[in-house]
């Protein structure tokens, strides 16, 4: 029943749809045929409007040629009257003059003028003879009045019926020299009747009227002589009016429902030229064309409605399918948020287990546990490896693994994977040979997490299925024919494993596949590792070849382009051991730089303490800032070799802080070196970093070695004196000064967190400074979690994290390094979830530390035969450290109280000493001046 009403309701749905869509598509031609209508009514317009106007143009000019030649014979005869005028000529020489004058003119315009006549001293002559009545006075007549107001010039007087002739004529007239005579010329406007006629073509009218709208001139001569302006109820009347008001030169004139386009031109004698068109004709041309399109959009309407609503039950049908489908999309998508979801659950405890596990190894020295725990150690791993494998897979298929290519040395990858895949081997007893080409340039330019995971998938899957002979791990390289800068990188993977049958091919690349499954049962894996370096590969622009025989093993290779940053050769290989770039890295060249000075800029006060340690053998000049506003300002007033700024600060960052020193030009540090600090070593840092204006980024906790090399990098070569440097070897549990034994088999590594702080006393400062700002951190984290301040939360997590990884304390680090992440990307549920189990673990972690921090001072344990320090020294140390603490000069304070670390203390000082050195340690300037001043 609930089915029967659904489809009735998507009937009714549909229904309306098509409708709907027949009335959008009725009003969309409609509007369409209508705007094409216009434009055709538009261009129709124009013609009407071009050929009218080209008719007045004709008429006018053809009227001002007739009316030009009247006006010719004036100004001749006006010429020669004027010199009999002043010769004083007899009145018979001048009438005989006019009548040959007559003559002349009635030759050239016949039929159009009855000849010369005029006022002339005193008395009317005629060229033609006529002789006027008696009521007929020359002086109150039109020419003779208009000619005298002219003086001198040609006037035309508006037409009027000739008493002579009977005919409408105009007059030329214009006056003589003497001031009181006038010649006159009549001039028939017959001959303009005819003009008009002759040029008016279909559904036109032409008129020529004068200065009063009087009808001169008319294609219809009925209308000859009638008063447009007048008013009335006729068709020229209308187009006067029209005229009248209309400010263009073209016009529409409407007369009994009928529109008439109009053009007006202007005769010499500002007489009005009048061509109208009648625009019925024309415009019911385009009817016709009209009423056949609306037809045939009509039937493209209902033509198209047919197709919706085939096409509507069609989609019906489809509908069913489509919903099948959503629902197993959303199986999908369920289950890759699943894998994802588990895979980051499981790797939480997976990673405390192994860190454990850890400590048993390097604790513990029975046989018997340590086997134990090598099989957790190694069961754990491969664990770890079949989650990362599915966590791959689920960001591969819901498209958040993104490729970041980086600078990187193929030596240190190679170095890498072998290191990694050699143990695997030599458990099984296979042989790991190399085929690598020593010509290949060392430095490229790719994604080479990405590359190594490839190249380890394969590696890993071909030791896996070989049971006896060797795995052989290869490289070649070509130039890239389509980027000079770039090489096309070969690699294969050989083994001598079982191979692959030729129907099983087909299954290969599948996800969650086994070949034959019962005999690879106890090979561990999820069977992704092959699946998830095919879609890699295919994200960066390559594919996995695979060539195999049954029976006699396989060959997986795949071919990639990669820039090439650095041509030095990769170097040869032997016995399996890669030569040439690989060089031990703990020995390596040592320098000092006396004259150099740097400024090292964390919210920290470990880390820079931290930082002035490590540099402090170096001899250079350390200045230090806890804040962004305070490296601008130190930056701004001395000039330094180098600026080391952490990123991650509160209030302004480190990018922000850069922009800031190298906005301001006047800044002596504008083009220093600024090398960022970062703890979060991921890839793409450093072009993150390079792009944001940085010259370069190290890591935390700081490397010393890499810190060295760095500074050597970027100071002016003639501050830096080299010297060769001794092997440097780490740190080792039996070398750790007694004073840290109870930090043995526990979650702080003190042999690291040494070698973070360039040495035991500056660790144990270390120490004490993470150990006085813990409580102040707790209440801190505490308040900002209850006050849901996440964004300052985050960015105190990410300064705790490199704390906790500076004294040794990695896991607990990297657990403040996913809340770090989870705040960044807004995580919320993930912060409120863990927060409480780190602060619990946080806290435990502080108490942990305490046997050692009561303990016995390092410095007795490392130096018990320094001499006591004399009352009078203590003094002068006092008066100085005053001085530097009244400048702010933590660095000096620093000097003076390492300088009395090479003194036996007294009681009598040596609690106050401590509380200075943990005042300096907090940059607590007035609290070092408070511990001076008591008694």
């Amino acid at each position: 029943m609930w089915r029967i009403n659904e489809m009735g309701r998507k009937d009714s749905i549909a229904f309306r749809k098509n409708i709907l869509a027949f009335v959008l598509m009725a009003l969309f031609f409609g509007t369409i045929i209508i705007m094409y209508y216009r434009m055709l009514e538009g261009e129709t317009k124009e013609r009407i409007v071009r050929e009218c106007e080209a008719n007045a143009e004709a008429s006018s000019g053809m009227i001002d040629k007739y009316l030009s030649g009247g006006i010719d014979c004036i100004n001749i005869t006006e010429g020669s009257l004027n010199s009999m005028i002043r010769e004083k000529r007899p009145t018979e020489d001048i009438l005989d003059y006019l009548v040959s004058q007559s003559k002349a003119v009635e030759s050239v315009l016949p039929e159009a003028t009855t000849g010369i006549y005029g006022y002339i001293n005193g008395e009317y002559l005629d060229g033609d003879g006529w002789v006027p009545g008696e009521d007929y006075d020359p002086v109150m007549r039109p020419w003779y009045i208009k000619a005298r107001a002219n003086m001198g010039q040609i006037v035309v007087v508006d037409p009027y019926l000739d008493a002579q002739t009977g005919q409408i004529i105009t007059t030329f007239a214009k006056q003589m020299c003497d001031a009181k005579s006038v010649v006159a010329l009549d001039l028939s406007l017959k001959e303009l009747q005819k003009i008009t006629e002759d040029i008016t073509g279909e559904n036109e009218i032409i008129m020529v009227l004068d200065r009063d709208y009087h009808v001169i001139a008319h294609s219809n001569r009925s209308e000859i002589n009638i008063d447009y302006g007048s008013g009335g109820d006729a068709l020229g009347t209308a187009i006067v009016d029209a005229y009248r008001i209309s400010d263009d030169d073209s016009f529409r004139a409407l007369y009994n429902n009928t529109e008439y386009i109009v053009y007006s031109k202007k005769l010499d004698n500002n007489w009005i030229c009048l061509c109208a068109t009648d625009t019925t004709q024309a415009y019911g041309a385009l009817r016709k064309p009209l009423i056949l399109t609306v037809i045939v959009s009509v039937l493209v309407c209902l033509f198209m409605t047919a197709i919706f609503v085939y096409s509507d039950r069609r989609e019906r049908q489809a509908e069913e399918l489509e919903e099948k489908t959503q629902i197993a999309v959303a199986a999908n998508n369920a289950k890759t948020a699943f894998l994802a979801n588990m895979s980051h659950e499981i790797r939480t405890p997976i990673n405390a287990i192994l860190g454990m596990n850890e400590m048993v190894l390097r604790e513990c020295r029975d046989e018997d546990i340590l086997r134990y725990s090598g099989n957790i150690k190694k069961a754990g791993t491969t664990l770890l490896g079949i989650v990362n494998d599915v966590l791959d897979f689920s960001r591969i298929e819901s498209g958040k693994l993104d490729i970041i290519p980086t600078d990187y040395e193929l030596s240190s990858v190679i170095g890498d994977i072998v290191n990694m895949i050699r143990t695997r081997a030599d458990e099984k007893g296979l042989e790991l040979r190399l085929d690598i080409d020593g010509d290949i340039p060392n430095g490229l330019f790719g994604d080479e997490i990405r590359i190594k995971q490839v190249i380890t998938n394969l590696l890993t899957n071909a030791v896996k299925y070989t049971d006896e002979g060797s795995v052989t791990f290869g490289m070649r390289f070509s130039d890239d024919p389509g980027d000079a800068d770039s090489i096309i990188l070969e690699v294969f993977v050989k083994d001598t494993g079982t191979g692959i049958r030729p129907e099983d091919m087909d299954k290969l690349l599948a996800k969650f596949e086994r070949l034959e499954e019962k005999k690879n049962r106890s090979i561990e894996g999820t069977g992704l590792g092959l699946s998830i370096a095919e879609n890699l590969l295919e994200l960066m622009g390559s594919k996995l070849l695979i060539d195999s025989e049954y029976g006699r093993g396989s060959v997986f290779s795949f071919f990639i382009s990669q820039k090439v940053t650095d041509r030095t050769r990769l170097g040869d290989h032997e016995a399996g051991a890669v030569a040439g770039p690989f060089e031990d890295r703990n020995e390596a060249e040592t320098f000092i730089a006396p004259f150099a000075e740097i400024l090292a800029v964390d919210d920290n006060p470990i880390n820079l303490g931290v930082f002035r340690s490590l540099v402090k053998r170096t001899q250079v000049i350390t200045d230090t800032a806890l804040s962004g506003a305070e490296a601008v300002k130190k930056s701004a007033a001395k000039k330094y070799d180098i600026i080391f700024l952490d990123h991650m600060m509160p209030e302004m960052d480190g990018i922000e802080t850069l922009e800031e020193i190298r906005g301001n030009k006047s800044n002596p540090n504008a083009v220093t070196p600024v090398i960022c600090l970062t703890a979060n070593a991921v890839s793409g840092a450093r072009e993150f970093y390079i792009s944001a204006g940085f010259n370069d980024y190290i890591t935390k906790p700081v490397d010393p070695v890499r810190l060295e090399e760095m500074m050597v990098s970027y100071l002016p070569e003639e501050k830096v004196t080299r010297r060769l440097g001794t092997k440097r070897g780490s740190v080792n549990e039996d070398d750790l000064p007694a004073e840290f034994a109870p930090l043995n088999g526990t979650a702080v590594d003190a042999a690291a967190g040494i070698k973070n702080s360039g040495g035991a006393l500056e660790y144990m400062s270390v120490l004490k400074t993470f150990d006085d700002a813990s409580p102040d951190r707790v209440r801190e984290l505490n308040k900002l979690f209850d006050a849901e301040d996440y964004e300052t939360y985050t960015i105190k997590m990410h300064a705790l994290k490199s704390s906790l990884r500076l004294i040794g304390a990695a896991m607990l680090g990297d657990r403040a390094q996913d809340i770090e992440s989870a705040g960044k990307n807004m995580d919320h549920d993930y912060i409120k979830q863990a927060h409480g189990r780190f602060m619990e673990e946080y806290e435990s972690l502080i108490r942990l530390l305490q046997p050692v921090l009561s303990g016995k001072d390092v410095r007795d344990g490392i130096n018990e035969d320094r001499p006591p320090a004399e009352p009078e020294m203590i003094t002068a140390s006092y008066d100085k450290m005053r001085e530097a603490a009244e400048e702010m000069d933590c660095d000096r304070l620093a000097d003076i109280l390492s300088e009395l670390d090479r003194y036996t203390i007294g009681p009598e000082h040596k609690e106050r000493i401590e509380r200075l050195r943990s005042a300096v340690r907090a940059y607590e300037y007035g609290n070092v001046l408070s511990i001076l001043d008591m008694d």
